[in-house]
């Protein structure tokens, strides 16, 4: 009984620790810089791996297909090659990644801090709140708000490699990233605003995923980590990955379906998101909004899965304390 208390206190001073160490750094602009950083290069490596099912995700949004992920995967294999298949729109989502996940990875840690008042507390106001965690309600709200702001600076990005995975026709070119951004500022007629087209279905989204993503995974490794059965090590992460990328796909896919299909729209299509949503409804009822889940959640929980252990370990190698 003894030793069993010991080994609690112990784990319950490491993780007292962390957290002291981890607000120092949230108060400390090249630390958080290093967050930036670890976020992108986590998530770019991750995005090129996961590229194919994305690409096919995407075009089952565009078409509304009633075919299986499977069948639309040697449907694009058949009709374009492996090279289309695996690469269209690579080398735009690797950029997208550095714009939108280094903001939303980046900013998560120092928002829960701001939002736990932890930045503002006096050193005698930190003893009486030792061992107080940071609530879940907490951790949704920072990943909304970190979430937000990612896919607001990444938003043009997003409408490229749309653009470039929505080219359906056999043996055409997709645009280069440079054509695509030309014609919405001069061709369309949009000018510098049509960057952002479609931005509010690609907020809802990208707040409701990184309020899912990064709150699930973080609650759910500390949960782990109360028990005798779990370290903080690899397979911690791995396995509150995987819980974090089912539940994020359950919660993102309908906004993915409005984003893809209205960003992908050019002309009077769609007279804004609200009429997206509502023909969507009308054309294929509650199940359209599940189109492309299967390959969503392949790349999602796939991108869990790498995504979060790799920027574990790209932290720890910066010598940053963990999620």
């Amino acid at each position: 009984m003894n030793s069993s208390g010991g080994e609690a206190i112990i784990i319950i001073d490491k993780e007292e620790q962390r957290r002291l160490r981890q607000l120092e750094e949230n108060k400390d602009v090249f630390q958080i810089a290093k967050k930036f950083l670890a976020g992108g290069i986590a998530t770019a490596f991750t995005s090129a791996i996961f590229n194919g099912p994305d690409h096919v995700k995407t075009r089952m949004q565009i078409t509304q297909s009633k075919q299986g992920f499977l069948t639309m995967f040697k449907e694009v294999y058949k009709q374009d090659g492996i090279m289309v298949l695996l690469g269209r729109g690579l080398f735009i989502a690797i950029v997208r990644e550095f714009f939108y996940s280094s903001t939303r990875m980046g900013l998560y840690d120092p928002l829960k801090s701001l939002i736990s008042r932890e930045y503002f507390l006096t050193e005698e106001e930190k003893k009486k709140r030792k061992n107080i965690e940071i609530g879940l309600g907490t951790k949704i709200l920072s990943g909304a708000i970190s979430g937000s702001l990612g896919s607001i600076v990444s938003n043009a990005c997003d409408i490229v490699k749309i653009r470039q995975q929505g080219t359906l026709q056999k043996n055409t070119r997709a645009n280069y990233w440079f054509e695509i951004v030309y014609d919405i500022l001069r061709k369309e007629g949009q000018g510098f605003m049509g960057l952002f087209r479609g931005a509010t279905p690609n907020v809802a989204r990208a707040s409701v995923l990184t309020a899912t993503q990064l709150s699930t995974y973080d609650h759910t490794k500390h949960l782990l980590l109360k028990t005798p059965y779990f370290s903080d090590n690899v397979f911690t992460h791995m396995s509150a990955s995987l819980v974090a990328g089912l539940m994020t796909t359950i919660t993102t896919n309908p906004f993915d379906v409005i984003k893809t299909r209205y960003m992908n729209s050019k002309g009077n299509e769609f007279n804004g998101v609200f009429d997206c949503t509502m023909k969507t409804f009308k054309e294929h009822g509650l199940k359209g909004f599940k189109q492309g889940f299967l390959p969503n959640y392949l790349r999602i929980s796939g991108h869990c899965l790498m995504t979060l252990p790799l920027y574990e370990e790209i932290r720890k190698l910066f010598g940053l304390t963990s999620v």
